[in-house]
């Protein structure tokens, strides 16, 4: 399954699909994971980084030197 690394952004708070009060790249708590979180690279996820609901994060492998 292929998978992008997103971070939440601002204050948009985008539900985590099946789980109850729980949003894409926060903690518990509801702040920011700056590291991001891997999710599918499912339209769900796509439209919400199309949209600035959440931002796509560069992998440690995928940064230049």
């Amino acid at each position: 399954m292929n998978t992008i690394r997103v971070r939440a952004k601002g204050d948009a708070m985008l539900p985590v699909l099946g789980m109850r009060g729980r949003y894409v790249g926060r903690d518990k708590a509801g702040a920011i994971i700056e590291a991001g979180v891997d999710v599918p690279a499912e339209s769900y996820y796509l439209r919400a980084v199309a949209r600035g609901d959440i931002e796509a994060v560069k992998a440690v492998s995928e940064v230049s030197e």
